[in-house]
């Protein structure tokens, strides 16, 4: 008893403090606001596993395939500590082998969960294709099953878009084709008559299309030949797409019709990427996987990327140097604005991975232009002789004009003691407060010139001010239909 009640007291604390950690991060999506569509091809640190993290544009996180041995999970766990991604809304069971859905279990514990209790906090949905058995009718893994069905968020995935995992910004993660659950011999299609032969294991995987704007990226967990056909007519037929990122199915395989030469065409890759590991006692990936691989992928380095370099001790097995070939030995990282994309990883070094633009994407806008300089600004300069002169005697101005351009009117006038304006000559006229001598001056540069006006016989003693101004009718954001520049003046006593 007393045993009993460690256990129990434990199991609380863990409780307690997994219910700390999910109010901490369940938050957390709301604030993680990616901007793009970011793709992670996991590796799983040497160890057997495959899967892919998801995050769109809105922060929504999906984790595709789930990985098998511990340290899967803790490679895939440091990948999410590093980007900042502390609760994944939908994990998707790609198919119910062990090397895609026993590492849950242990991710689960390392972000805070209880796996044996099916207390996940930091995981919303888990969808698979229901059931309890795969296809062969053999049991689902324990560990797995336990934990999907303890926790209360299993689903199954539809393929009829009610499942659909819309992420932010028009982004969505569309499903095509689901097995049918346990041993019945069904695979259902999206818009299409279910498949009824051919029936696996691998080929009633999960698969989706990834689609952000122009860009789209296609995951398909170990689906065969048959499920792949299927796949090749929604995506190319119905939706009118293709691939620009093809995750390789089920590790670079060629079992059972996978990744046949008409399938890869209708999917027309420009990137492929096989989530692989070391001595994996299969041959993967094999080399006529990757033979016809190179037949459609762009024809240049770094577009066949394999996370790990695969069973080099098979006859089947594609060399690592087979053109277009890398090996990253680490996670593939992929992320996207929906017009261009990036792949980056260990040894990615092709300039071309870099912004690559998206098919079908408007070109890129060119930078606006740069805002146009203004001319200089007009100025104005004059002297007035002479500086002293009597009531209706007779003033010489003398002016000089710089950086004029077209159509610059020039005012002059004279302002009293008392701020009154006094006319020039009877042939002038008032504009905006400043009587005009010289209009619609055409002259461009630094012109110069004279002229002689009156002071009229009833003007007052006193200290007078006359005035040079430059006017620009000029269409200006800033400054109206025309703007006033270069103003001068000049004292002149009357007496």
């Amino acid at each position: 008893m007393m045993q009993a009640g460690g256990g129990t007291a434990r199991r609380r604390r863990a409780r307690a403090a997994a219910l700390v950690l999910s109010l901490l991060f369940i938050a957390a999506p709301a604030l993680l606001s990616a901007g793009s569509l970011d793709i992670w091809c996991v590796w799983g640190g040497g160890s057997s596993g495959t899967g892919t993290v998801i995050r769109g544009p809105d922060g929504t996180v999906v984790l595709y395939d789930l990985g098998e041995a511990r340290t899967w999970a803790q490679t895939a766990k440091q990948l999410l500590d590093r980007e900042g991604i502390h609760y994944i809304h939908y994990a998707v069971a790609g198919h119910y082998h062990t090397d895609h859905i026993c590492g849950l279990y242990h991710l689960v514990n390392l972000m805070g969960g209880v796996a044996r209790d099916g207390w996940a906090p930091a995981f919303g949905t888990f969808y698979d294709r229901g059931g309890s058995r795969q296809s062969t009718g053999s049991n689902i893994n324990a560990d797995y099953l336990n934990l999907v069905n303890r926790s209360g968020k299993r689903r199954t995935v539809w393929v009829d878009g009610t499942s659909d995992i819309h992420l932010g910004d028009g982004a969505v993660l569309r499903f095509l084709t689901v097995g049918a659950p346990d041993t019945q011999k069904a695979i259902y299609v999206r818009g299409r008559r279910d498949i009824t032969s051919g029936i696996t294991e691998n080929n009633k995987s999960i698969t989706a299309l990834v689609t952000y704007k122009h860009f789209d990226f296609y995951v398909g967990s170990d689906a065969e030949g048959g499920a792949e056909n299927a796949v090749s007519r929604v995506v190319a037929d119905d939706f009118g797409r293709t691939v620009d990122v093809l995750h390789v199915d089920h590790h670079g395989s060629d079992t059972n019709g996978t990744s046949s030469s008409s399938f890869l065409q209708a999917m027309g890759p420009e990137v492929a990427v096989i989530s692989v590991w070391n001595r994996n006692g299969y041959g993967h990936p094999r080399r006529t996987t990757v033979e016809r691989l190179q037949r459609v992928v762009e024809q240049r380095p770094q577009r066949i990327l394999r996370l790990a370099a695969g069973d080099t001790n098979s006859p089947d097995w594609a060399p690592e140097n087979m053109a277009y070939c890398h090996t990253t030995n680490g996670h593939v990282s992929i992320t996207t604005d929906g017009h261009s994309y990036t792949v980056s990883g260990n040894g990615i070094n092709e300039p071309g991975l870099v912004n690559h633009p998206v098919r079908g994407a408007p070109p890129s806008p060119a930078p606006p232009p740069p805002p146009p300089v203004p001319p200089p600004d007009p100025r104005a300069a004059f002297t007035a002789s002479p500086g002293t002169v009597a009531a209706g005697g007779e003033l010489t101005v003398e002016w000089a004009l710089d950086d004029i351009a077209p159509r610059v009117d020039v005012y002059f006038g004279v302002e009293t003691p008392t701020g009154a304006i006094v006319t020039m000559g009877p042939d002038t006229r008032f504009r905006q407060g400043i009587a005009p001598v010289l209009t619609d001056f055409n002259a461009t540069g630094n012109p110069r010139g004279r002229f002689s006006f009156a002071v009229p016989p009833d003007t007052d003693p006193g200290a007078y001010t006359l005035m040079a101004v430059c006017v620009e009718p000029r269409q200006s954001p800033e400054r109206g239909s025309s703007w006033v520049t270069g103003l001068a003046t000049q004292a002149v006593v009357v007496k």
